[in-house]
């Protein structure tokens, strides 16, 4: 009230028709709950009946048919391509897909090469746990004198 140059002074704001003007009649309003917003949320709202739309449909189709009639047509022009380039020697597995050749430029260990290092890992770790170094070096001495006996016979 107020508004559009109308001023109301003094006991001119006690006037009936005036008191309504300056009367708020404002109803709180209901914020909705987070579920209440949830109830009204169906599946149409989350795009899972757009299928029942007789439009989508032919559209998806002939969009789906573009779309694969390119892919097979770009397939063949690169076999045909590498077709070319290789002649008639053909780098294709069994199921079509191309090889591919393996080169190791270290020497890759064999499983039981591993297996063995890793055997006598364990062994060193467990003669160094129960047994003394004294002894591991007495053992060692032995071993290099018994080599040496076998060498000279």
């Amino acid at each position: 009230p107020g508004g559009k140059g109308y001023k109301y002074y003094g006991a001119a704001r006690d006037l009936p028709g005036v008191r309504d003007l300056f009367k708020k009649d404002m109803k709180p309003i209901a914020k909705r709950s987070r579920a209440d917003m949830y109830k009204s949320a169906d599946a149409a709202y989350f795009g899972y009946r757009d299928e029942d739309d007789s439009l989508i449909l032919p559209l998806e189709k002939s969009q789906e048919e573009e779309a694969v009639s390119s892919a097979v047509l770009e397939w063949t022009e690169r076999q045909a391509t590498a077709g070319n380039m290789e002649g008639e020697d053909s780098d294709e597995g069994e199921e079509g897909e191309p090889k591919e050749e393996f080169v190791a430029h270290v020497v890759v260990p064999s499983t039981e090469s591993i297996e063995k290092a890793v055997l006598e890992q364990k062994k060193r770790e467990m003669l160094e746990q129960y047994v003394s170094k004294e002894e591991t070096a007495m053992q060692e001495s032995a071993k290099a004198g018994m080599a040496g006996k076998r060498q000279r016979e």
